[in-house]
């Protein structure tokens, strides 16, 4: 007779008992006809608790949703742990998150000695710096994730490559990911774990490839500084960004990051004055961020466009970082005509 463990699925008290088919990715969850329930993937498969008398294992995911499955001891137990033997280790793991959160407040303290001593704007700087990239990295998949998943971005692959090209041109040393999505506004901004996002309505309203380099140059530029981990830290305040790291939160809010992925005056010069360097480093032309930032002007001016694109929008007066980013028009073209025009069409297939 199949063996039979208890499920509560998180909305009633009452538990059912349950068959369990033990897969190679996950746990599929059966009332007692064989019905489905509910499927567990082993990704997100985490113990909370072990009968010390008994051996079963209470298992949830995460996120944790309330729903639990307590797996009796037996042979579905040891089929379960020999597909995922860390799930022994459990307790190392709970360890684990106990020095973690240790580690977070006491950052936090640290964190609020630096806001006193120097201000919380130059506090932010060093906190953003102290970071690991490891750490950045899961912020930056979080946001990518909830922001835009893969059924939502552009897939011409032509034009994808192209892009990457350019931007390993731009900046050879930096790995950085850079994608495209269908939105009508000529925007682009950096995330956090070196990723650049660029909207359809930028590629649009650029009339050379040159303008959109000058455009990617100066996302690099926030990329290299690193000014979204500093807006996040500074807008936020470190305990939330922790929390982000840590992994306590599904993001449910994400929207609240449009917000403070937005940067200070001070960033955005930083970034135009570092995305010009770049393009003279890697022999591009780089006039076409200013002529970029006049076409916009021009368009805000004549009202095809309301409000400025949001890397422009509240910062410095645009005349000025039109005449501080002006250049010769010198340089080698930024792609070839043939990936032009594979970059205008990388939304095509949407």
């Amino acid at each position: 007779m199949s063996e039979l463990h208890r499920y509560f699925d998180g909305r009633t008290a009452r538990p059912r008992k349950v068959l369990l088919a033990i897969g190679p990715t996950g746990v599929a969850i059966r009332d007692e006809d064989g019905a489905p329930l509910a499927s567990w993937p082993y990704s997100h498969l985490r113990v909370a608790d072990q009968n010390a008398v008994s051996g079963a294992y209470v298992l949830r995911l995460e996120p944790d949703q309330a729903a639990r499955l307590e797996v009796g001891a037996g042979a579905d137990l040891e089929t379960l742990l020999t597909q995922r033997p860390e799930l022994k280790r459990w307790r190392a793991r709970e360890r684990s998150g106990l020095a973690k959160g240790f580690a977070k407040w006491g950052a936090v303290g640290v964190a609020v000695c630096l806001a006193l001593y120097f201000g919380w704007t130059r506090a932010s700087i060093l906190i953003a710096s102290w970071i690991p990239a490891s750490w950045e990295e899961r912020i930056g998949q979080q946001v990518e994730n909830a922001w835009f998943p893969e059924r939502e971005r552009c897939s011409g692959a032509g034009g994808l490559r192209a892009l990457e090209a350019l931007g390993k041109r731009i900046s050879p040393g930096e790995e950085v990911k850079l994608f495209v999505v269908k939105e009508r506004d000529p925007n682009a901004f950096a995330m956090p774990g070196r990723r650049i996002v660029v909207f359809s309505g930028l590629i649009d309203r650029a009339r050379s490839p040159e303008m959109l380099a000058g455009v990617i140059a100066h996302e690099m530029g926030h990329v290299e500084y690193h000014h979204p981990m500093r807006g996040l830290v500074h807008q936020m305040g470190l305990g939330a960004v922790l929390t982000l790291i840590f992994g306590d939160s599904s993001l449910a809010g994400v929207g609240q990051l449009a917000l403070v992925l937005s940067y200070s005056r001070d960033m955005e010069r930083e970034a135009d004055q570092r995305g010009i360097e770049l393009l003279q480093q890697a022999g591009i032309r780089a006039d076409g961020m200013s002529a970029f930032f006049e076409i916009i002007k021009k368009d805000v001016e004549k009202n095809i466009l309301h409000d400025l694109p949001e890397f422009l929008s509240t910062h410095p007066d645009l005349d000025a970082r039109i005449a501080a980013t002006r250049q010769p028009a010198t340089g080698a073209p930024a792609m070839s005509d043939a990936d032009w025009q594979l970059v205008r069409k990388v939304c095509d297939s949407k």
